[in-house]
C-alpha cells in the first residue's frame, strides 16, 4: 500500500471520507512509523531537528517539503551538521520538534551492533545498560534547551536484558523526561518480523521484535 494510501480511509472507489486515524501499534519500519507520527506531531512550517540523524532513514516516507528537516549526525556524510547530539550547536529554543534515536544497546563487541550503530566511533563506550542510560539522558538534556517551550522530543528506544535481568529503557527514560521537565504525550511501537541477536545462545527472557518511540512536550504537565 502506498504512503497516500495509509494516510486516507476510502469508502468506495474514488471516495475519500477522511484521513486514516493515526494509530500507535506499526508493524514494518521505522519509516513507516515516522510517517504516521510526523502526521498528528509536525506542523506544516515548523523546524525540526533529527540530531542522530544517519543516513536519513527515518524520513524516507515522509513529506518532509512541509516542514524545515534539519539532519546532525557525529560521522555520517548525509547529515546537514556535524554534531554530537548531548552538545549541539544550536541556539536555545531553536526548534519546534527534535528526534533522538541513540544507540540503545550495551555490546559494542558485537559486530553486528557496531557495523549499524558504530558506537565506537560516535559515541562514548556503551559497556553497560547504565551507560545507554547516561547517553540518552544527555540527550534529553541537550533537547530541553534546544526546544521551544511546548516544542515535542520524539525519543527512539527498546528494552533490553543485562546479565539475565530485563532493563526497562523506555521506563526509565519516561522517567528522566519528566524529571527534565517533558511531559508525556504518546507512546509508539514498531515490531519487526526478525528480532535482533543471534539464534545460539540459551534463551532466558522472549527476544525482543518491538521497540518504542515517546513523543514528549516541553514545559507542558
Amino acid at each position: 500500500m502506498s504512503a497516500l494510501a495509509e494516510q486516507l480511509a476510502f469508502d468506495g472507489p474514488g471516495r475519500v471520507i477522511a484521513p486514516a486515524p493515526v494509530m500507535t501499534a506499526h508493524h514494518g519500519r521505522n519509516a513507516d512509523m515516522i510517517a504516521s507520527v510526523a502526521r498528528l506531531y509536525i506542523p506544516d512550517g515548523a523546524k525540526v531537528l533529527d540530531a542522530t540523524y544517519g543516513k536519513g532513514n527515518f524520513w524516507a516516507r515522509t513529506d518532509t517539503s512541509r516542514f524545515l528537516l534539519l539532519g546532525a549526525d557525529l560521522e555520517s556524510p548525509a547529515a546537514h551538521v556535524t554534531a554530537d547530539f548531548t552538545l549541539l550547536p544550536f541556539a536555545d529554543r531553536a526548534f519546534d520538534v527534535v528526534v533522538l534515536d541513540p544507540p540503545y544497546i550495551h555490546a559494542p563487541g558485537n559486530r553486528h551492533f557496531e557495523e549499524r550503530y558504530r558506537n565506537r566511533s560516535t559515541t562514548r563506550h556503551l559497556g553497560t545498560h547504565a551507560d545507554v542510560m547516561n547517553l540518552y539522558y544527555d540527550g534529553i538534556a541537550e533537547a530541553a534547551r534546544v526546544l521551544r517551550p511546548g516544542g515535542t522530543l520524539w525519543v527512539k528506544c527498546q528494552d533490553t536484558v543485562e546479565s539475565r535481568a530485563q532493563r526497562w529503557s523506555h521506563i526509565e527514560i519516561y522517567q528522566d523526561a519528566l524529571e527534565l521537565g517533558f511531559s508525556a504525550q504518546d507512546l509508539f511501537t514498531v515490531m519487526t518480523d526478525t528480532p535482533p541477536g543471534g539464534g545460539r545462545e540459551v534463551q532466558h527472557h522472549a527476544r525482543r521484535n518491538h521497540s518504542y518511540l515517546w513523543i514528549f512536550r516541553k514545559g507542558h504537565r
